[in-house]
């Protein structure tokens, strides 16, 4: 999975041991990734061969401020 954030794929940039999560995982209603009005994180990608305990990408969303 490709996850770009301002045009940058933030899971290959942040470590070649990672792979993506599923998209229908994160973007379906009610998902993780799904726009709410409370900041919370999420974890976008995990190590593909974990021992014992997989390492995790892990990010903030949170709303931004609007622009008028």
């Amino acid at each position: 999975m490709y996850l770009f954030v301002d045009g940058l794929d933030v899971v290959a940039r942040s470590d070649s041991r990672m792979a993506g999560l599923d998209p229908r995982q994160l973007l379906r209603p009610g998902g993780p990734l799904y726009p709410t009005d409370m900041p919370r994180k999420v974890d976008v990608a995990a190590e593909a061969q974990p021992e014992p305990e997989p390492d995790r990408l892990t990010i903030r969303v949170r709303p931004s401020k609007r622009r008028d």
